[in-house]
Order: structure tokens, then sequence, then C-alpha cells
């Protein structure tokens, strides 16, 4: 599972798969069950829609995911 969505679970803000999707990632109802992980832009729109919300811990946390990420693949490059 993905990271960013494995915490809005942990948190309580996400019911389901489908609904961290629609909700969260502003994308499909499939998105996250399709496997392939949150996508930076969707991580995005996780962090905007938790701001919005004023869950600011949460958000900034997953904007932390988003730039370990990068710097990760940075370091592997």
């Amino acid at each position: 599972m993905d990271e960013i969505y494995e915490l809005l679970v942990r948190k309580g803000y996400a019911r389901s798969a489908r609904f961290a999707s629609v909700r969260y990632c502003q994308r499909s109802p499939n998105y996250i069950a399709m496997g392939g992980g949150i996508s930076d832009s969707a991580g995005l729109a996780v962090a905007r829609q938790l701001a919005a919300e004023h869950r600011w811990i949460t958000a900034l946390r997953v904007v932390m995911i988003l730039f370990r990420r990068r710097h990760d693949d940075e370091v592997a490059a």
C-alpha cells in the first residue's frame, strides 16, 4: 500500500480506498485500488484537501512524504 493512503487510514480520514481516491486524491474511485500508488500530483491534491479541512499537521506530513520520495529518487539516480 501507499504510504500516504496508509497515513489517511491510520488517522481515520479514509473509510476506504474508493473514498480516499475521490475525496482526497480527486481521482476516479478505483485510482488507489489499481495499485500504482499515489502520484506526486495526487499527493499534492491530498495535501490541499487536508489543508482545506484544517488538518494542517497531516497535510504537512503528506508534503514531507512527497519531498522524501523526490529526494530518494534523486539519490538513486
